[in-house]
């Protein structure tokens, strides 16, 4: 066959790819690559995953690396040269994941407001001193399942949550893990951290009126609004007035964004009420890319 296969092998390395829903013609293209990392990889107790494909170095590489995963989903791996520390992740489209990594502009605004180790160890280190891999191709339906397979068996040490689908191993700040532990919890919020959460919101001021009405709902007395057909911009300052903001994180952009109300995010993403909460609930991704939360 001149690649220096038994025949076994190639067959086996064949239907692997098959299972990938990778065509001939782009396996033929891809083998080299793959033979390269399989030949400096295959039987080593430090490495137990050979990766479909590997970059030594993701600062010359990235061309290529942009070209190759352009438009297709998978994991992928970030290695330190250096520390020998890795990161796993996904991506539905993963040459857009990746161009947010070579992005110091972008890694710099998600720094500002969240923490993530493997953005933290590119800026430190640079792209020259990381070793990019890509793990599998696979189905978006299945990057989380997945991407949890490889963290476990891996324990990628930039991974700070340890569970697929936290966005560049980002963490959040104590105060936010307090308030989302005591609610998910069901525990009571002391004052302190009801005064902790007043102070983060926008704070925007009830009239007279609108404290009066909430008062009444609160007493079980009936709603001054009780049979009455409101417009759409009077829903809309209610929602606002009542409602919880909602965080939308797009996945593909690692943008986010909040809204006042569940009726301003869903108006955004073109659905119901009922849709956003159902997705926020689930935690399921909404149209394969927005991550839905409440905030408190």
């Amino acid at each position: 066959m001149g690649l220096g296969l038994t025949p076994p092998l190639f067959v086996f390395l064949r239907i692997y790819f098959m299972r990938l829903s990778i065509g001939w013609s782009l396996w033929i293209s891809l083998f080299p690559k793959f033979l390269k990392v399989a030949n400096k990889n295959l039987h080593t107790k430090t490495n137990p995953v050979i990766p479909i494909m590997s970059y030594e170095n993701a600062l010359t590489e990235k061309k290529q690396i942009m070209q190759d995963n352009k438009g297709k989903s998978g994991i992928y791996r970030w290695i330190n040269k250096e520390t020998g520390e890795s990161y796993v992740g996904s991506a539905v489209n993963l040459s857009k994941r990746f161009s947010t990594y070579y992005s110091q502009l972008m890694i710099e605004k998600i720094l500002n407001r969240s923490k993530s180790y493997i953005l933290s160890a590119i800026l430190k280190h640079s792209h020259s001193n990381f070793q990019l891999e890509i793990l599998e191709y696979c189905e978006s339906n299945d990057l989380i399942k997945r991407e949890q397979y490889y963290i476990d068996l891996l324990k990628p040490e930039y991974n700070i949550l340890k569970i697929a689908g936290s966005s560049f191993g980002r963490i959040h700040t104590e105060e936010t893990k307090m308030k989302i532990s005591k609610i998910l919890k069901g525990k009571p919020i002391s004052e302190l951290t009801k005064e902790k959460m007043s102070n983060t919101r926008t704070g925007k001021k009830l009239s007279e009126k609108t404290k009066k009405i909430l008062s009444e709902l609160r007493k079980g007395k009936p709603s001054p609004f009780s049979g009455k057909l409101h417009s759409e911009n009077t829903k809309k300052k209610m929602s606002e007035i009542l409602g919880s903001k909602v965080e939308v994180f797009n996945t593909e952009t690692n943008e986010t964004t909040i809204y006042l109300s569940n009726y301003q995010a869903a108006k955004a993403l073109g659905c119901s009420d009922w849709t956003i909460r159902n997705y926020i609930k689930n935690k399921n991704l909404y149209k394969g890319k927005y991550l839905l939360k409440k905030l408190v």
